[in-house]
């Protein structure tokens, strides 16, 4: 079978996490399946294997809305035809509207489905949004399966397409794996073990539906009660520079400038000495479809204090502790609970139960993928 993959809009964070975890762990799988891999032509990853064809396209089909979107209604279905590919299968939201052949839509970005992002947006970025969720939705519409990487964001798409709802859905969480090697080299190792105060850490990247502005106002209050802490977030001005400025603007107005660290992006493979080495991970996001952060977090026995979203719950159950996501008074509140040594023990214990009753390996995960392959071609 002639796999064709769709990843043109992978180019960071965690689509390429995803990619670098997902692709080696398929092909060592046992199927005689050939796959062709879609990818933008800057994007990193190279991996050698007679399964796998990966076959470049212009960096800028794949950040170009309009280039972006002749790609995968036009393009995309005569390439399926061209290649002789017996399935297609986009990974990143966006997919083809009209194809010849079987198809599965991996839906993995909340925002298109958010009630509360897509009320605070406006102007130019709501047009854009329509557009772009319109697309969306048709994809998912002609698709033979639609793949979520949790139940909650099934049940945020049927809510805000009721039309769906009928349509075929199967739930993949997502694989981790632990990386026991200590990163040589890296300045955070010597900062993150000099530092003295409790560090808490949230890696993810600057955006609006991240509940920044909740966490600084939930630190502020934090600090009436207890100074001695330090949160480092892993985002960097490039990745939202309008939002940047007013989070600086901020942490200042509320005086907890020597309470925050930026440290830019880090990349994943170093990802490791923060999780070995902070305290507690805080996760304020309002909009998820799964949460990689939280999974690593458990994975290295780190505490966690999450927003009670359906999506955060359904991921850690009792390995967390949760706040009213629009409450940075609770949030202050449960932070300190989750430092209690009492508290602490039991997280741990929580956090040892729950990667240990469900198989979150990338084998499992290329497992499942290849009975979802398998499920498709029974359905066409």
């Amino acid at each position: 079978m002639k796999i064709l993959i769709h990843a043109l809009g992978a180019n960071m964070g965690g689509a390429i996490r995803h990619l670098s975890n997902f692709i080696p762990a398929l092909l060592e799988s046992n199927s005689s399946n050939r796959y062709v891999l879609i990818l933008r032509s800057d994007i990193n990853f190279d991996y050698k294997d007679e399964a796998l064809q990966i076959l470049r396209i212009s960096k800028n089909a794949g950040s170009n809305f309009f280039l972006r979107t002749l790609f995968d209604i036009i393009y995309l279905p005569l390439l399926a035809i061209k290649l002789k590919a017996d399935l297609v299968i986009s990974l990143l939201n966006f997919g083809p509207v009209f194809l010849t052949k079987p198809h599965i839509n991996f839906q993995r970005n909340a925002l298109f489905f958010c009630p509360d992002y897509i009320n605070s947006i406006a102007g130019f970025e709501q047009l854009s949004f329509k557009l772009r969720s319109g697309l969306i939705y048709l994809a998912m519409k002609n698709a033979n399966m639609i793949v979520t990487p949790s139940n909650s964001m099934a049940e945020i798409i049927k809510k805000r397409h009721p039309s769906l709802q009928s349509k075929n859905y199967k739930t993949l969480y997502h694989g981790f794996r632990i990386d026991e090697k200590e990163v040589a080299g890296s300045e955070w190792v010597n900062i993150l073990s000099k530092e003295t105060r409790i560090k808490i850490l949230y890696p993810t990247h600057a955006s609006s539906h991240k509940g920044f502005e909740i966490l600084f106002e939930a630190l502020s209050k934090l600090k009436q009660n207890m100074s001695n802490f330090v949160l480092f977030t892993t985002i960097d001005k490039a990745d939202w520079p309008m939002g940047f400025v007013k989070f600086e603007s901020q942490i200042k107005q509320l005086g907890i400038e020597k309470n925050v660290i930026f440290t830019g992006r880090i990349p994943q493979n170093q990802m490791s000495v923060f999780y070995k080495n902070c305290d507690l991970m805080v996760y304020p996001s309002l909009c998820e479809s799964f949460g990689f952060s939280m999974v690593e977090a458990m994975g290295y026995g780190l505490l966690i204090v999450a927003a009670d979203t359906l999506v955060n719950k359904e991921i850690c159950k009792e390995a967390a502790i949760y706040y009213s996501a629009f409450d940075p008074n609770d949030a202050a509140e449960k932070i300190l609970t989750a430092l209690d040594d009492s508290v602490k023990i039991k997280l741990e214990e929580e956090a040892k139960k729950r990667m240990s009753k469900f198989d979150w390996s990338w084998n499992r995960y290329a497992s499942e993928f290849l009975t979802i392959v398998s499920k498709c071609k029974t359905i066409h």
